[in-house]
């Protein structure tokens, strides 16, 4: 696994269209994950590779107290596009209360899996440890994609579904 930082607040973004463009883009991966928090990095715009978006909640009105206005305005502005501008990616959330949210803002529920956090025992019964121990030491900013299986915070799951390419 390759850890790269690169940015700050909000040339975090542009930093990653950069980096995948002149040195990961020719790699071969399974999947994208487009991990939204707040901002999306719209994957989509510069991958055809296949990808899933993980979204824990909608900001909507927080991004007024959190952030100056101009950037509340640009914040809200971009998550209200989200229906539209991911509408055929597949989402990953947390709840259902999440799943709701994302469905009354426009998101095709069709398109939304619930992964709830935490750690299920049965699903570790499942696995050798050897196996375990790499699903768990291979989990990147809480999920990971490994072999078909998508670990959430220790969580693991068979996820079968096709990814659109």
């Amino acid at each position: 696994m390759e850890i790269i930082r690169k940015g700050g607040k909000f040339s975090v973004y542009l930093y990653a269209v950069w980096v995948y463009m002149t040195k990961l883009r020719k790699r071969e991966y399974d999947l994208i994950i487009d991990d939204i928090n707040g901002m999306p990095w719209f994957t989509l715009v510069f991958t055809r590779k296949p990808k899933v978006a993980i979204l824990h909640h909608l900001v909507k009105g927080i991004f007024f107290t959190e952030l100056p206005l101009l950037h509340a305005l640009i914040g809200y502005s971009i998550e209200a596009c989200l229906p539209f501008v991911y509408r055929k990616t597949p989402f990953i959330t947390v709840s259902e209360s999440s799943k709701q949210e994302m469905v009354t803002a426009g998101i095709p529920e069709k398109h939304i899996t619930i992964i709830n956090n935490g750690w299920t025992t049965g699903s570790i019964n499942r696995m050798s440890m050897q196996r375990a121990r790499f699903l768990i030491s291979c989990i990147w900013d809480g999920f990971a994609i490994i072999n078909g299986w998508i670990c959430c915070s220790g969580q693991c799951r068979l996820y079968s579904k096709r990814f659109p390419t």
